[in-house]
């Protein structure tokens, strides 16, 4: 690892309910990995997350569905999917003997999230501007010992009624999350689209 190069901790993820990193440090030499499944996942992630994960996307880590294996290809040739139709790289069913496409497994099991310019980007919580804090360094009567407000923590606290920005916020916050599920498309089946046996994911 050279000394520019951080691990892939320089990237942060976008939002928690999505798979997209932004590097923050354009210092560093790091670069997003694609997964060993990426043909299929379609997931690039920062080298950290990976060796966390075994090597693998959290997608295809936590699913049971790929059971934290590697696709298997069924030859170097690319060959008519017998879903879609289209010539492309066929890709073996983890529990099963079939083959599809890359782009068709990703359709049928994984959830696809679109792309990053797809979403806005999530509303900042109106009490989180003071620079010490955010270093966990402040120690006024707002922020906890990790620089985290209070207020936001605490939605019992009176401000949380009648403070006229975290109504906003909340308003806002709420139609971000509600615009991600709305724009994440689940996985359509746990069976294969032809002997229907279960890809236990």
């Amino acid at each position: 690892m050279s000394e520019n190069n951080c691990n892939g901790k320089c990237f942060e993820k976008f939002d928690d309910l999505l798979p997209f990193y932004i590097k923050k440090n354009n210092n560093c030499d790091c670069t997003l990995i694609k997964c060993p499944n990426y043909d299929i996942c379609k997931n690039e992630i920062p080298q950290y997350i990976i060796n966390c994960y075994r090597g693998y996307c959290l997608d295809c880590d936590i699913s049971k569905y790929s059971n934290n294996e590697q696709f298997t290809k069924k030859n170097e040739i690319k060959e008519e999917c017998p879903i879609c139709l289209e010539n492309n790289y066929l890709y073996k069913l983890i529990n099963c003997n079939h083959y599809l496409c890359g782009d068709c497994i990703h359709n049928i099991h994984y959830p696809n999230y679109g792309k990053l310019e797809d979403y806005p980007i999530r509303p900042a919580f109106p009490y989180n501007d003071c620079a010490e804090c955010e270093e966990g360094n402040c120690k006024c009567e707002n922020y906890n010992e990790d620089g985290i407000h209070t207020y936001f923590e605490n939605e019992d606290d009176p401000k949380w009624l009648d403070d006229e920005k975290i109504q906003e916020w909340e308003k806002n916050n709420s139609f971000f999350e509600i615009y991600c599920k709305i724009h994440i498309k689940k996985p359509v089946s746990n069976q294969c689209s032809f002997c229907r046996k279960e890809q236990n994911y």
